[in-house]
C-alpha cells in the first residue's frame, strides 16, 4: 500500500510584536521593526528590533535578495 503525503505551506509576513517599534521596515536582508514616526518623519525611539513570525510554529525565511521575508508554516497529511 502506498501512502500519498500532501503538504500544505501557509506564507505569512513577518510581525512587529512590540509596540515601541511596531512599524515593519521591508528591505533587502532581514526586515527589521522601527519606532513609530512623529509629526516630522523622525522616529520616536532609536534603533530597531528584529521581525518574528506571529505563529511560533513557523520558520522564518529571510530573502536576501530581495525584500520578501516570510513566515512558513506546512501542514502535511497522509493519505
Amino acid at each position: 500500500m502506498h501512502h500519498l503525503t500532501l503538504v500544505a505551506a501557509l506564507l505569512v509576513a513577518p510581525i512587529c510584536s512590540e509596540p515601541s517599534h511596531d512599524r515593519l521596515i521591508v528591505q533587502p536582508g532581514r526586515d527589521v521593526c522601527g519606532a513609530p514616526l512623529d509629526n516630522r518623519g523622525q522616529p520616536r525611539a532609536p534603533g530597531f528590533l528584529p521581525t518574528m513570525c506571529a505563529d511560533p510554529r513557523a520558520i522564518y525565511r529571510v530573502d536576501s535578495t530581495r525584500s520578501a521575508d516570510v513566515c512558513v508554516r506546512t501542514e502535511g497529511a497522509r493519505t
